[in-house]
């Protein structure tokens, strides 16, 4: 594969700026800042798309706005090995991608797309995805510096290379990471509160909470179960109970019927003699003169007090009638006989005329009023006097009294009448009785054993049933009771149910995850086997034959001895690790395998170019001159890019290689 040319509309700091690069060896020159950086993300965006990984916490997306256009995006045009051409634009604003062929063909429907919508037209071409292809065709700029820190970090990544191919990644670190994350994020027999020992613990307790509900609802159907038994007797005891009554109230009323039968002519005698009595009421009241009124015993006592009181007012009136004129008389004898008038004469003949006078104020008038009164009293009697008044008081009195008894008596009658003369109902009655009797079958079996009981029988076999129907309801309430104390013990079983799926669905996923886990970990530890029988070897030897070419005296290097990433073995047998070289030797043998790693990679597929980043910040111009060498070398297959920001740099490999591209930024 080879990089013609790039179109950069917008991308970080850069915007409207081509590139193109040469088919072998390309420098690309400018100062800090200037963007070399921003042109390799550039290229590795437009094979593979702005991945998700964060660059100093924020996303390659964000980060690569473009700081001076509106335009989001570019092109990039490149050739593979069988000379194919292609060109791809991107719009990293609205995530849309296109592919053309050299004709100019839109081809891009013609490849898969990722689950994001990405098209995997790079995949497909190079034979390698985005982490392989930036572990193994660039190299960064801090995957050279040296310092007390940089010189462990190339160390390790010299050992990840070796063990898991990609320097980013460690076999043995990714293999703790799993170990870790089954024990910590899943759990195992040996733990007892990680994920999966709890949702293990809670299946468990939720099983013993459903089996008590299962019991429950056992009982609960158990209890169901009697209650219909309970309800079929009650049924039963309704229908006995119903029967024994009716048959009771048919007998009653057969009675009731028979006796209104024999009552016949007594109802006709009845009649006759409520007819006597009402002919003699009617003589009676024709007898009773109209105003009977003044008969009252009100009146009568009236009358009787206004007799006593004329008796007392005459007795009254005669004996001061009397002394008036005993008075008088005495006067005028004296008169006579003296024949003078003397002052005491006058003055007992003035009392004599004044003793009349106050009799008639005193009592003669309320006597006159009290016979007034008496006479009016015997005028509306018809009567002359008080004796014949209460004489016919009597005889009215006697009428009134007869009348009285003959109107009870009538009343009677009349009572006894309705009482007995409910022909018309006592029918509907045993019609009644009869439809009662015409129920089902068990009825009419019950009936027949009944017929025989007599009236009190009937009563005390009813009472009887009653008892054991009410015994029979307060044991339903009970059971219901029951059966409601119950159901709310097994109200919660649908959230049991539910807990217990979710729990059973969390335990299988824990599973299936540490399934994965335990996958990975064989996946990890079966390539790290093919790695080490099936690679390592091959990569060995090219690092041991580059190493030599760089270093001059380091010719025989072994990849992941006893899983240690690399050791050097000396020309006197020695044996001895990678940090215990200087910075600047580290630096050519990280180089040396990265090249190794490529030049295996590219062996049976695509030519992958080679991207460095400031490569040669810890050379000096001695090994900045091997080593262009080397690149010399490897850009008559791959093709080479280098980013940097020496010009001393520049000249060497300029001088080295002549027909080197230089472009300047």
């Amino acid at each position: 594969m080879k990089l013609e040319k790039i179109r950069i509309n917008g991308f970080g700091k850069i915007s409207e700026k081509n590139i193109g690069f040469g088919k072998n060896l390309n420098i690309i020159y400018g100062s800090n800042e200037s963007g070399k950086s921003t042109i390799q993300t550039f290229i590795k965006a437009m094979l593979f798309g702005l991945g998700k990984n964060r660059i100093v916490g924020i996303p390659e997306k964000e980060r690569y706005k473009p700081w001076n256009s509106k335009v989001y995006g570019g092109s990039l045009e490149y050739t593979l090995d069988n000379l194919r051409r292609f060109s791809v634009w991107r719009d990293f604003t609205s995530n849309q991608t296109k592919l053309y062929d050299s004709e100019c063909k839109d081809i891009t429907d013609e490849y898969d797309k990722s689950k994001t919508g990405g098209i995997l037209f790079a995949q497909e071409h190079l034979g390698v995805n985005a982490a392989l292809f930036e572990s193994t065709c660039f190299v960064s700029q801090l995957g050279i510096r040296l310092d007390s820190d940089g010189e462990a970090l190339i160390t390790d990544r010299i050992t990840n290379m070796i063990e898991a191919g990609s320097e980013n990644i460690s076999y043995i670190k990714a293999v703790k990471i799993i170990e870790k994350a089954l024990v910590e994020e899943v759990g195992t027999d040996r733990t007892s509160e990680r994920p999966i020992n709890r949702v293990i613990e809670s299946i468990k307790h939720l099983e013993k909470e459903r089996a008590n509900c299962a019991k429950v609802l056992q009982n609960i159907r158990t209890l169901e179960e009697e209650r219909k038994e309970l309800k079929k007797d009650e049924m039963i005891l309704i229908q006995e109970t119903a029967g024994a009554d009716a048959l009771y109230k048919a007998k009653k009323v057969e009675r009731q019927y028979n006796s209104i039968q024999m009552s016949d002519r007594r109802v006709e005698e009845l009649k006759i003699n409520l007819e006597q009595r009402e002919t003699e009421l009617k003589v009676i009241a024709d007898n009773i003169p109209l105003g009977s009124a003044v008969f009252d015993d009100d009146v009568a006592n009236q009358l009787s007090d206004l007799k006593l009181l004329i008796r007392k007012l005459g007795f009254k009136f005669k004996n001061l009638l009397g002394c008036g004129m005993g008075i008088l008389i005495y006067v005028l004898g004296s008169v006579v006989v003296m024949k003078e008038v003397l002052l005491v004469n006058m003055i007992l003949s003035a009392i004599s005329v004044m003793t009349i006078l106050i009799g008639f104020g005193l009592y003669y008038r309320p006597l006159v009023k009290a016979k007034s009164e008496i006479g009016e009293i015997l005028t509306a009697g018809s009567v002359n006097s008080a004796s014949e008044y209460f004489d016919k008081k009597k005889e009215i009195m006697f009428l009134l009294e007869k009348k009285r008894i003959i109107e009870e008596s009538a009343a009677l009658l009349r009572n006894q009448l309705e009482s007995i003369s409910r022909e018309n109902e006592t029918e509907t009655a045993i019609d009644l009785c009869n439809t009662d009797m015409n129920m089902k079958e068990i009825q009419n079996e019950l009936l027949g054993e009944l017929k025989d009981m007599n009236s009190y029988e009937l009563e005390q076999y009813s009472k009887e049933k009653k008892y054991q129907l009410h015994e029979t309801e307060l044991r339903i309430i009970e059971i219901e009771t029951e059966i409601k104390v119950l159901s709310s013990q097994v109200i919660k079983l649908p959230e049991i149910e539910e807990q217990l799926e979710r729990d059973r669905q969390e335990k299988k996923k824990l599973e299936e995850f540490a399934w994965c886990l335990v996958k990975a970990k064989e996946i990890l530890d079966e390539s790290n086997h093919q790695l080490k029988s099936n690679i390592i070897p091959g990569l060995s030897n090219k690092l041991s034959n580059i190493a030599y070419d760089l270093t001059g005296k380091y010719s025989n290097i072994k990849a992941d001895v006893g899983g240690q990433g690399i050791k050097i073995i000396l020309e006197d047998g020695n044996v001895i690790s990678p940090d215990l070289l200087s910075g600047g030797t580290i630096d050519q043998i990280y180089f040396a395998l990265r090249v190794a790693g490529l030049d295996m990679l590219s062996e049976n597929g695509e030519l992958l170019p080679l991207i460095l980043d400031e490569p040669f910040s810890q050379f000096d111009d001695n090994r900045i001159k091997i080593t262009a060498g080397i690149l010399n070398s490897i850009s008559k297959k791959n093709q080479v890019i280098i980013f940097t920001c020496r010009q001393n740099e520049v000249d060497i490999i300029k001088n080295e290689i002549p027909n080197a591209q230089i472009i300047k930024i």
